[in-house]
């Protein structure tokens, strides 16, 4: 994990995951980031995953956001990737993922 990072009312932490065999290092990679936010910062809704993803010559993104019941925060989840053909990409559910987070928010908030 790199050092969380607060930027422009944002908070974000940042993981590698580790490398695979095949995997050239400097070139190819493998980062989940998970960033709270005050509500709108993302375009989100209570309670419903919005998927997102994009792609190209230098790698991908999926991510998943979602507002904590509350209406307080967003929360998104993003994996970046570019990976050699021969590996599979990283079985992460991402809507379940940030699903369980502001779930865990409200329970939380809830002490």
């Amino acid at each position: 994990m790199h050092p969380p990072l607060t930027e422009n009312g944002r908070r974000s932490y940042v993981f590698e995951l580790r490398p695979q065999p095949a995997m050239t290092p400097g070139r190819h990679f493998q980062v989940v980031t998970v960033t709270w936010a005050r509500a709108s910062a993302f375009d989100t809704v209570v309670g419903k995953p919005r998927l997102r993803s994009t792609g190209g010559p230098g790698g991908s993104i999926v991510d998943a956001a979602v507002r904590t019941e509350d209406q307080a925060y967003d929360v998104n989840i993003s994996l970046a990737a570019l990976l050699p053909g021969t590996i599979d990409p990283p079985s992460i559910d991402l809507e379940k993922a940030v699903l369980a987070l502001a779930r865990r928010h409200e329970a939380a908030s809830q002490r």
